[in-house]
């Protein structure tokens, strides 16, 4: 009999079959977690019917959304690799740092990830979180708000997650509004594990025509970059 690991193992290699997310379903519900195992089944089920892969963020279900019990269960695995949840959903008022997790067809399939220290920390436990759930879809974002006003990740923690193995299996990397500049775009670059199957969005990071030329050369249709350098491009 297949254990606990086997069965998430399964699922995250193989992240768009359903089969194998029901069969877990059906082993939770055999080990007394039916909540967790209802979950899984409804959200297969919505997804059939509903499913914008454009925008990702927009169609799963925020963790804060759920019941508290249900919320903090879910999430317990997460949460004990050190990772810490944000109170606040709303992107463009992020002072807070910390991940924000959304759930689709059953399992944190999206994160975002708000601060360079919450982005090294992601990083560190790569190995053990992306063994834990199918994560497909991260959101970079700067801090925003305080005295600092807006705080961006460093180049030097970009590049360290970028080199992750685990890069390869995102379906959307979202860095906007960082400012990075060419060092960023080098970063990008210089990932061993980046490809076109990853939907980069880099628009807000001040790129000169150079860089913008080499990552759309790199990348293709798969990176938005946004316009070309603009000192006055609105933050």
């Amino acid at each position: 009999m297949a254990d606990h690991a086997g069965f998430l193992q399964a699922i995250c290699d193989d992240p768009d079959e359903d089969a194998h997310r029901l069969v877990y379903a059906d082993w939770l519900e055999e080990q007394g977690e039916s909540a967790r195992a209802q979950f899984i089944r409804a959200q297969l089920q919505l997804a059939r019917f509903y499913r914008k892969e454009s925008d990702p963020f927009e169609t799963g279900v925020w963790a804060d959304e759920l019941l508290p019990e249900h919320r903090q269960a879910f999430l317990a695995p997460l949460l004990a690799l050190g990772l810490k949840e944000c109170a606040t959903r709303r992107r463009f008022h992020a002072s807070d740092p910390g991940c924000v997790f959304f759930f689709r067809r059953g399992f944190v399939e999206d994160a975002e990830v708000r601060g360079g220290p919450a982005l090294a920390q992601l990083t560190g436990q790569a190995d053990r979180l992306f063994a834990l759930t199918p994560l497909q879809n991260i959101r970079i974002s700067p801090l925003r708000g305080g005295d600092v006003g807006f705080e961006s990740i460093s180049v030097f923690t970009l590049s360290f997650f970028l080199r992750l193995p685990q890069v390869s299996r995102l379906r959307t990397l979202d860095l906007r509004d960082h400012r990075l500049g060419n060092a960023g775009a080098l970063a990008l670059l210089n990932s061993p594990h980046l490809s076109r199957k990853t939907r980069l969005f880099f628009e807000g990071n001040q790129l000169p025509p150079e860089a913008r030329q080499a990552l759309e050369g790199r990348f293709g249709d798969a990176i938005s970059c946004g316009p070309d350098y603009d000192e006055d491009i609105p933050f």
